[in-house]
């Protein structure tokens, strides 16, 4: 008699890992939504993001692995699967990360967008000899039992300056931990010469960094007896590696959870035998998707609702002033005011005048115009340009729901308080999702922190929010494979996480300023607990770039003039990164914490 196959797959789908400097020590990211990555669960209280030698800890991502049973012909997670499940005889992981910007094209903007790039970086090196010369690839690497050791993937390229892309460990039961490497970067140029030096924020030829990313899988062994055994493989995962978070307290407007979901509500089909589709956070997604009308990219009846939709969206665009100044931008606000219960109430005067002011600040994505004037007041996808993504707008859907709540189509929920975190310790496939995306950055791309706009193709994902192993995005690229979605981001990765900071965008007579990515590498902050005033958050390593040597200005292969200024500027981040400091939350308060002295 046939058995019914078991069905098993790793959560989350996507894992975030984090780079760090500390030798050994390190954290497990955000495995429940609304919990800042390091931050105790029970208390909320950040825990420290350093070693006693103030050295970075790195982030690991966790994976757990859950078994889904049929009921009324849809699949439902029933229980995770560790190695102290009573059928389990074992669990063995396998990785494979890569890094493969070296060998990629460079980055500019949207180059490449329609499949077709201009530039490879490193374009002297041709044919195979790219691969061998260019390409940081360890192989695959694979762990099983409980707290084993690390097993590290190290540089097998000896003619590139770094020693290794991260290790994997398994915890007391198990499951599976992958931590990146330790934030290194290097240059193969001689020593003092032209190419040497970090010129570009993107694309710098010779030099190389340990980013990287790759899928994450995994086979059960399961008895049923004394004489019977199978083995099972595991749906996959994919694990990506990026730089520190260093604002936690804060989230991104956009989302890498955001993104996703767009693309699921836009332009994914729904399995119809998932039965996480018809329960939870996604049932909502399943709702959004079954209401969508994409030609005029708006909601026929959908009503949104204000606790779990509008609020949160809306009280991480308030957080942003935690992390970034806008100085002589005076339209930045701090908190609510105690407007929330007339913003959540269709039926007020004040709340849908409130509303409609709100809302007719937002850019429209689909929107022709370039108005630097509108919300966010960040930077976009192709911000060199006089595109509509010169600046950045909000997805579609989040604009669609804003659209909604604006025209008093919303569920009036709001009880005082905003949604509650999962009880401790209460960890489901859905939520550890949720949780590594939510602390993410979707946006915008140019290039990105952890992942760049290869990320929201569609023909990247085997369903939603899971990528499919092995898909080909444009024909004439490799296909998703380790080391993908890390090789169009910045070389190395220290030159964009200094130069994207908030810039200065005139427009007329006015001078607004712009952020990128503050809620990850932060603009401005309180140094103490109790500042009213910020402070430029990359402030010492500024103040060591003003004493670079006078001399003559050096022009990069783009054409852009260089100071010795702006060149330390570049050589600060990349020596010194590891003593910037962590923006925390106590009580009300959000500031700076475990800032370092750097090395002169």
């Amino acid at each position: 008699m046939s058995q019914t196959p078991r069905v098993l797959r790793i959560h989350p789908a996507v894992g975030i890992a984090r780079v760090g400097n500390s030798p050994s020590e390190f954290f497990i990211g955000p495995e429940q939504p609304g919990v800042s990555p390091n931050a105790d669960p029970a208390t909320g209280r950040f825990l420290p993001f350093k070693d006693p030698q103030a050295r970075v800890k790195r982030q690991a991502a966790r994976f757990r692995i859950f078994e889904y049973e049929g009921c009324q012909g849809r699949l439902h997670p029933t229980r995770e699967i560790t190695l102290g499940t009573r059928d389990v005889v074992d669990i063995r992981w396998t990785v494979h990360l890569a890094n493969r910007k070296a060998a990629f094209f460079e980055f500019d903007g949207q180059d490449g967008a329609s499949g077709k790039w201009s530039k490879l970086r490193n374009a002297d090196i041709q044919g195979a000899e790219r691969e061998r010369r260019l390409v940081i690839d360890p192989g695959l690497r694979t762990i099983s039992g409980r707290n084993q050791s690390p097993v590290r993937f190290d540089n097998p390229n000896r003619n590139i300056p770094i020693k290794c892309l991260g290790e994997l460990r398994t915890d007391e039961a198990g499951r599976l931990l992958v931590l990146g490497g330790y934030g290194e970067s290097g240059t193969i140029a001689t020593p003092g010469s032209y190419r040497s030096r970090i010129m570009d924020y993107v694309n710098n030829d010779t030099w190389f960094d340990d980013m990287a990313d790759g899928p994450v899988t995994a086979t059960v062994l399961f008895t049923s007896g004394p004489m019977e055994s199978a083995e099972v493989e595991v749906d996959p995962a994919w694990c990506l590696v990026g730089p520190p978070d260093f604002a936690p307290a804060a989230a991104n407007i956009v989302r890498l959870s955001d993104l996703m979901w767009d693309l699921a509500v836009r332009k994914l089909p729904l399995s119809p035998d998932n039965g996480m589709f018809f329960r939870g956070r996604l049932a909502e997604l399943k709702a959004q998707k079954e209401d969508w009308n994409e030609a005029t990219k708006s909601f026929k009846s959908y009503k949104p609702s204000f606790k779990r939709d509008i609020y949160p969206l809306l009280e991480r665009a308030l957080l942003v002033r935690q992390v970034h100044d806008p100085e002589s931008t005076k339209s930045f606000h701090v908190s609510f005011l105690g407007w929330e219960q007339e913003l959540a109430t269709v039926r007020s005067a004040d709340g849908q005048e409130l509303r409609e002011a709100i809302f007719a600040k937002m850019r429209d994505p689909s929107g022709t115009k370039v108005d630097p004037k509108q919300m966010p007041k960040a930077l976009g996808d192709d911000h060199l340009t006089d595109n509509p993504t010169k600046f950045m707008s909000l997805t579609h859907v989040q604009y669609a729901l804003l659209r909604q709540w604006k025209d008093g189509r919303f569920r009036e929920d709001w009880d005082g308080k905003p949604e509650a975190p999962p009880l401790a310790g209460d960890f489901t496939p859905e939520g550890l999702d949720f949780a590594a995306l939510d602390n993410s950055v979707g946006g915008p791309f140019f290039p990105g922190i952890d992942v760049s706009w290869l990320i929201r193709h569609p023909n990247a994902y085997a369903e939603p929010f899971r990528i499919a192993h092995g898909a080909r995005i444009f024909p004439d690229l490799m296909p998703v494979g380790p080391g993908f979605f890390s090789q169009q981001m910045a070389l190395p990765w220290q030159a964009d996480f200094y130069d994207c900071q908030k810039e200065l965008y005139k427009a007329g007579d006015e001078g607004m300023y712009h952020m990128w990515w503050c809620t990850h590498r932060p603009d401005d902050v309180r140094v103490k607990r109790g500042d009213k005033q910020m402070q430029p958050w990359a402030r010492k390593l500024n103040a060591l770039a003003k004493q670079a040597p006078p001399g003559p200005e050096v022009v990069n292969p783009d054409g852009d003039h260089l100071t010795p200024e702006d060149l330390e500027h570049y050589a600060q981040m990349q020596k010194n990164w590891s003593a910037l400091g962590f923006v925390i939350k106590e009580g009300e308060e959000y500031f700076e914490a475990e800032a370092g002295e750097p090395v002169q």
